[in-house]
């Protein structure tokens, strides 16, 4: 059975024909209410208004939500700008063993800024993400097809990803704001302006100091545009093109010699942490397989809107695909740990995602699937990730507040032994020892060995547990050593306190016994405990009192 899709054609037709075919009727009645939505020529005002009032509503639903989450690695670039501005030294410890701990200069160097002027780094990179968002809403208002531009809007307003990475306080929105905008001015641009031509070459040099995988951006871009400007489709000069490439590299080459000569290795310490091989590399690829399938959404969207795109297939082809496949090779050699609400695949699909809106044909079937997939993506990752809410508060409890009791003693040149390198190490402000090798210099080319341990002697040693016991550490990382020794020299460690992140993440404490403050330190560390359970064990999304102490922001002020 066949049949065309017309003006005349009714859905009480569709309901008929396709009834007998057992498929609900209910459903066809839908799928074709919007087709008839979809084939306006344009939306009228009022609907554009309530759709976009709709969006306005989650985007708000969004920010309570949301906007007290900040992940612990944030912390490792924000502790550098702390140090830099309290001890006059670019560096993750107040003294000269230099270590490169961030793999993004951009979101290092930027929370200098409020930190020198004594406000909040954390509130500041918020704010500044959310900026970021808002100029991504302001260059899609240019999508001339009034229905695309709504529903481009509305994808922004209502996907929860973009708020929990603009708010996480690491450089995802920044990068994706990068990709969009490089590439917006490529494809829908001329580059007759000095203003565009300079915004589009400081975000080449800006992609690469951003994520190291920005390098390959930036070449793919300036490639095109190259092509472009070769080809006469766009009206730079070639000289012109010439002397800005120029200037770029020769900040950027300044750059990578500076930071060769500063720290004395070629790349950034997490490069040799997460870099994996052999049968790991397998397990990383595993991992990044079954983590893509939460966004096949947007690999169907993309593939719908770029079958249906007016014009520039050749370019977005060159932009996209080449970009994509070496990224996700890049990936496949690299430990993802840290990939919270899929915020690798996410940094590199959403931006051409949004982009491909720009030049849509009106065809139906094509608008009604990409409507469907929107409203998909939001229900889908409302779901998956609403247990992020949390986390702030958590690590609160059984990070930060750690951190806190250990700062008072920041000038009795103690030294302190961590596993997660960001909350503890920052609002301690110790000397410490990162003994899973991210912040740890020494670890790049070197084993972690008892002699080590014992070359570093920590006064405070902060165990990360699967269960709240000492010998359930995490296995990897190097705990083993640190659990062996801790084993075998009973007497000069004390175990003072078990904090509670999750239910499968606890911080143990221990303190070296002879240290001049041993009795506060574990009395205070020892309450820090005490509290963390009777708190995190009731702080689930079901309590209504924590979803009050989320909407209200109870725990911004603490950061």
């Amino acid at each position: 059975m066949s049949f065309e899709i017309n003006d005349n054609f009714r859905i009480c037709d569709a309901v008929k024909c396709l009834d007998k075919k057992k498929i609900n009727p209910k459903f066809v009645a839908i799928i074709f209410l919007m087709l008839n939505f979809l084939k306006l020529e344009s939306l009228r005002k009022h609907q554009i208004a309530l759709i976009l009032a709709l969006g306005g509503i989650f985007c708000l639903i969004n920010i309570l939500l949301f906007f007290s989450l900040t992940i612990d690695d944030a912390f490792i670039s924000y502790r550098y700008a702390k140090i830099f501005i309290d001890h006059g030294i670019w560096n993750w410890n107040p003294n000269h063993h230099m270590v490169e701990a961030y793999t993004t200069f951009t979101h290092t160097i930027l929370p200098v800024i409020p930190y020198a002027l004594g406000f909040s780094i954390p509130i500041f990179m918020k704010l500044f993400s959310l900026l970021l968002l808002v100029l991504i809403i302001r260059r899609l208002t240019g999508i001339e097809d009034n229905l695309f531009r709504t529903i481009a809007i509305f994808v922004v307003l209502v996907n929860p990803l973009f708020y929990i990475h603009a708010f996480a306080g690491i450089e995802t929105i920044l990068f994706v704001y990068l990709i969009f905008d490089s590439s917006y001015m490529i494809l829908y641009r001329f580059f007759d302006k000095n203003k565009t031509i300079f915004f589009f070459f400081l975000y080449q040099l800006l992609l690469p100091l951003t994520r190291p995988e920005g390098a390959l951006f930036s070449m793919m871009n300036i490639a095109v545009l190259f092509f472009m400007v070769y080809t006469g489709r766009k009206s730079m000069k070639l000289k012109h093109f010439f002397l800005w490439l120029g200037g770029i590299a020769i900040i950027g080459i300044a750059y990578f010699a500076w930071r060769f000569q500063y720290f004395g290795k070629l790349f950034p310490n997490p490069f040799y942490f997460k870099t994996v091989i052999g049968s790991e590399q397998r397990a990383s690829f595993d991992f990044l397989f079954n983590n893509i399938k939460p966004n096949l959404i947007y690999i169907f969207i993309g593939i719908l809107c770029f079958l249906n795109l007016k014009d520039n297939r050749k370019y977005f082809f060159l932009l996209m695909l080449p970009t994509l496949i070496i990224c996700i090779g890049l990936y496949i050699r690299s430990n993802l740990l840290m990939n919270y609400a899929n915020r690798f695949e996410f940094q590199i699909m959403i931006a051409f995602n949004l982009l491909l809106l720009f030049h849509q044909k009106r065809r139906p079937l094509y608008l009604t699937a990409i409507f469907l997939l929107v409203f998909l993506v939001f229900s889908t990752h409302i779901r998956s990730n609403i247990n992020l809410i949390s986390y702030y508060p958590r690590v609160y409890m059984a990070h930060q507040k750690i951190g806190e009791a250990l700062e008072p003693y920041k000038d009795k040149g103690y030294k302190l032994m961590v596993g997660d390198a960001g909350f503890t190490p920052f609002y301690a402000d110790w000397n410490t020892v990162d003994y899973t090798g991210l912040a740890n210099g020494d670890l790049a080319a070197n084993f972690f060995t008892t002699d080590y341990f014992i070359q570093n002697k920590p006064d405070v040693i902060i165990l990360n547990c699967s269960a709240p016991s000492a010998d359930k550490y995490h296995r990897g990382y190097n705990m083993n050593v640190v659990y062996d020794y801790l084993r075998k020299n009973t007497g000069e460690y004390e175990q003072v306190a078990v904090n509670k992140w999750s239910h499968n993440h606890y911080l143990i404490c221990f303190v070296r016994k002879q240290m001049e403050d041993f009795a506060p330190i574990k009395s205070v560390l020892s309450e820090i405990g005490k509290q963390s359970y009777a708190v995190n064990e009731s702080y689930t999304i079901n309590n209504p009192q924590f979803i009050k102490d989320i909407i209200t922001q109870k725990y911004l002020k603490t950061q």
